[in-house]
């Protein structure tokens, strides 16, 4: 199926949004990185998720472990949004190798 890269756009800009709504929330942590946005929050499903994923190639690794260590830490699973201008462009296969 072809992407629509304006319809990509809003949808990652609508998570960064609703992301930020949720900083004031008691137990919700908020990360507006400039390679990431992700969550933790004591919830389920998706508030503990990251999306605009924009690792630099030679960090990625370690970048999401980094991550996901905090989750790990908290107990929380997470998810990940991963948009047409993700990266690096094997981000698909780091996800995999942790087990997404």
């Amino acid at each position: 199926m072809p992407s629509d890269p304006a319809l990509g756009s809003a949808v990652t800009s609508n998570l960064e949004a609703w992301y930020a709504a949720q900083a004031d929330v008691p137990g919700v942590e908020v990360h507006c990185d400039p390679d990431i946005t992700w969550m933790l929050s004591n919830g389920t499903t998706w508030s503990n998720s990251g999306t605009s994923i924009r690792f630099e190639p030679k960090t990625a690794r370690k970048r999401l472990d980094q991550i996901l260590k905090q989750y790990a830490h908290h107990g929380r699973g997470a998810g990940f949004w991963v948009d047409d201008d993700a990266t690096p462009s094997g981000i698909e296969d780091l996800l995999k190798d942790r087990g997404f």
